[in-house]
C-alpha cells in the first residue's frame, strides 16, 4: 500500500493508539478536512457523512471507502463508478438496535401506550381501550438483510407469521413463512398487519410508497419505515392515509442526514411516531464500526475478500 489512510471521523487517543498498534507501517490522517496534499495521497477512506463527486476527484489514489452506515447507495458518485472504487459498509452490526426499536414502537402503538399515559396524566380511569396483540398477526419485512432478518426473528419469537421480500429470494430462512423477490412487495403489503421497511431507498430517491401502495394495506395495519424516511414513503400521502383511516398508524425513522423541517405537517400526523434516526442508537456502535474497519483494513492489506462490499449484500 503506497497511499495513506484518512479516518474522516473524530478519534479518541485510544482509537489512535489502537490503529498505530494494529498498523505500524501505515500513515493515518484524521479529522474532517485535510490540506490538499494529504487529501490527494489518500488510498483508503473511513467516513460517515456522504460526500460530493468533487471530493472524490481530489483523491486520485483512492481505492476503497469504508462507511459507518449499513447502506452504501448514498455514497456512490460518478467518479467512483468510473474508477471502480470499492465501497464497504457496516451492515450486520445494526440488527439489534433497529429490531428492538421496531418492536418498541410497534408495541407502543398496538398497546396504545400514549393514550394510557395521557389518561393517567388526566387522572382518567379508562378501562375499555381494546388493545391489540402481536401473537397470531402477520408481519411483513421489505428487505430481508441484516436488519430485516433481526426483525423477522423477533417477530417469530412473538408468535407472528412472517412474510418477507429480498432481492434474491432463493433461500427461505426458518424464521420466515413466505418469501418473494421485489415483485412480491404488493402482495406483502396486502397480507400484513405490520409492514416493516428495512430496504434502503433506491438511487433515484423517489418514494415508492404512495397512496396507491397505502391503499393496498389493511385499515388496521401499521407501517414502520426504518431506513430512508421520506425517501421511502410519500409523507403527504401518508398523512392523508392516517387521517382517513386508510392505515392505522406509522413509524418513520427519519435519517439524521435529512432532518424533518420544524414546519413539516408530519409532526402532527395522527397515530404516528417520528424518530430522528434513533433506531440506530447503540452504546456499542462505534466499537462495532471500528471493528469492521480494522478487520477490513487487514483484509485489504492481505489482498483478501472485504466484508460487506456494497453490491454483494442483498436486501
Amino acid at each position: 500500500m503506497t497511499g495513506s489512510v484518512w479516518v474522516r471521523l473524530p478519534l479518541s487517543e485510544e482509537d489512535r493508539a489502537l490503529l498505530a498498534r494494529e498498523f505500524p507501517g501505515l500513515t493515518f490522517h484524521t479529522g474532517f478536512e485535510l490540506d490538499p496534499a494529504e487529501q490527494a495521497s489518500t488510498e483508503v477512506l473511513f467516513t460517515s457523512d456522504p460526500f460530493s463527486d468533487d471530493f472524490i476527484q481530489a483523491m486520485p489514489w483512492l481505492k476503497w471507502v469504508q462507511v459507518t452506515r449499513g447502506g452504501g447507495a448514498s455514497y456512490i458518485t460518478p467518479s467512483m463508478r468510473e474508477r471502480s472504487i470499492r465501497v464497504t459498509t457496516c451492515t450486520g452490526i445494526h440488527g439489534a438496535p433497529f429490531s428492538e426499536f421496531t418492536f418498541a414502537t410497534i408495541l407502543t402503538l398496538t398497546k396504545q401506550l400514549p393514550q394510557i399515559v395521557e389518561a393517567q396524566r388526566a387522572h382518567r380511569w379508562v378501562a375499555d381501550m381494546g388493545l391489540g396483540k402481536l401473537e397470531g398477526s402477520t408481519l411483513g419485512v421489505v428487505g430481508l438483510g441484516a436488519i430485516g432478518s433481526a426483525v423477522a426473528q423477533k417477530a417469530r419469537a412473538f408468535g407472528m407469521r412472517v412474510m418477507a421480500t429480498r432481492l434474491r429470494p432463493d433461500h427461505k430462512p426458518d424464521y420466515v413463512d413466505w418469501i418473494a423477490g421485489p415483485d412480491g412487495t404488493l402482495d406483502l403489503l396486502a397480507g400484513s398487519d405490520y409492514v416493516v421497511v428495512a430496504r434502503p431507498p433506491g438511487g433515484d430517491r423517489r418514494p415508492w410508497i404512495t397512496m396507491r401502495e397505502l391503499r393496498l394495506m389493511r385499515p388496521t395495519a401499521i407501517l414502520v419505515v426504518l431506513v430512508g424516511g421520506g425517501y421511502i414513503v410519500d409523507l403527504d400521502a401518508l398523512g392523508d392515509a392516517l387521517r382517513r383511516g386508510v392505515i392505522a398508524g406509522a413509524v418513520i425513522n427519519i435519517s439524521p442526514f435529512e432532518p424533518l423541517p420544524e414546519d413539516s405537517p408530519a409532526w402532527d400526523f395522527p397515530n404516528v411516531i417520528i424518530s430522528p434516526g434513533l433506531a440506530a442508537s447503540d452504546p456499542d456502535k462505534w466499537l462495532l464500526q471500528r471493528g469492521v474497519f480494522i478487520d477490513n483494513l487487514h483484509r485489504y492489506l492481505d489482498g483478501s475478500e472485504l466484508r460487506n462490499e456494497f453490491g454483494v449484500t442483498s436486501y
